[in-house]
């Protein structure tokens, strides 16, 4: 059985212009699209971000008590 994949939706958000150039130029030289390589990006440093900042908050809490 196939199973059906939801449409993702789209997302959108501004980008200084020098990023926006930077990005475009990622995106021929690796010849992939930009929405793959802000996603690669999201998946990579997002997850450790918050990660690092739940350790902190815990920290903070712990030196309250």
């Amino acid at each position: 059985m196939t199973e059906i994949k939801k449409p993702i939706p789209p997302f959108m958000f501004r980008l200084r212009p020098e990023y926006r150039r930077l990005l475009d130029q990622t995106s021929d030289l690796e010849r992939r699209s930009r929405a793959s390589i802000l996603e690669d990006l999201i998946k990579k440093n997002l997850p450790q971000r918050i990660k690092d900042g739940g350790e902190e908050l815990q920290t903070a809490q712990s030196d309250k008590a």
